[in-house]
């Protein structure tokens, strides 16, 4: 029943779909809100959709009867416009409820429903329908990317002989500044297993994989001129990132002590007496050389 839902609610949602202006209907309006326009390949891809209700009844969205006839999708295009297949039969969200003159936001994670381990460029939208009337918000442009990878290492998985975990870093230009990614893949068959973002980082020591023991993996990547930050990830848990150290890098604090040291020497040294300025060679006043009689 929740499969053939689904379905309904995207052959209305691409019937009356217009891709660059949010539309209204029956006292329903729909605003979307993503962070970024570029995700790297294995990162959680969250869409806030809010929900304003200006008619006078209640918005309800439930597994039940009459409420099972309303409801809310996320649609995604590839760059060719066509609508992508969701890889589940699970609703969207499991229940909303918007009183009228009142609005509600709720949060998809996009990858959780369709397919996003192609990088390319994806077209995504909210889509509220109440009854046969629907109502969707602003389109979004967004980019799946693969990322530069600084380095790669292998283990083989814990009870099985023939399948290994690739852990590579990575990292990507993110608002004026890189930032350092973790991901792992489990090959065979070669699919995501865990992915964590570990904060910027700053290209000038090579980030480090260790791995302490049990599914913990530690991570040390420079994060500016003289500091480091030491993270620990247990992709065993629902949150990996375990614990953040930040360090400092010895060398370059007593360097920047030193120089400090000497600047303010520099500035108690009394100032020289100004020169008068030479007004070079051929400004000088000669005399006049003339023969004698």
């Amino acid at each position: 029943m929740k499969h053939f839902k689904t379905f309904k609610l995207l052959a209305l949602a691409t019937s009356t779909f217009q891709p660059l202006k949010a539309q209204s209907s029956s006292g329903l309006k729909v605003a979307a809100v993503m962070q970024y326009t570029e995700y790297v390949l294995g990162e959680t891809i969250p869409i806030g959709v809010t929900v304003a209700n200006s008619g006078t009844s209640v918005f309800i969205v439930d597994d039940y009867p009459p409420y099972t006839e309303n409801g809310l999708v996320i649609q995604v295009r590839n760059s060719k416009g066509n609508l992508l297949p969701t890889k589940t039969d699970k609703p969207f969200i499991d229940a909303i409820s918007v009183k009228s003159g009142e609005k509600q936001t709720v949060v998809v994670r996009i990858e959780e429903f369709y397919d996003m381990t192609v990088p390319g460029r994806y077209l995504i939208s909210a889509v509220v329908n109440r009854g046969s009337a629907v109502s969707t918000s602003n389109l979004f442009s967004i980019s799946v990317v693969s990322g530069f990878e600084i380095s790669s290492t292998s283990r083989i998985k814990a009870g099985f002989d023939d399948v290994s975990l690739n852990y590579t870093l990575l990292y990507w230009p993110r608002k004026e500044r890189e930032h350092l990614f973790i991901r792992v893949t489990e090959d065979p068959p070669g699919s995501i297993t865990g992915f964590a973002h570990l904060g910027n980082v700053v290209r000038i020591t090579q980030p480090t994989i260790e791995f302490p023991g049990g599914n913990a993996v530690v991570v040390t990547h420079q994060t500016s001129r003289d500091h480091f930050t030491r993270t620990t990830v247990d992709f065993s848990r629902d949150r990996p990132i375990e614990k953040k150290e930040e360090m400092v890098n010895a060398h370059a604090l007593r360097e920047e002590i030193v120089m400090r040291h000497v600047s303010n020497q520099m500035q108690d040294l009394p100032e020289e007496p100004s020169k008068k300025k030479e007004r070079g060679f051929f400004s000088r006043r000669t005399r006049r050389v003339t023969d004698e009689k």
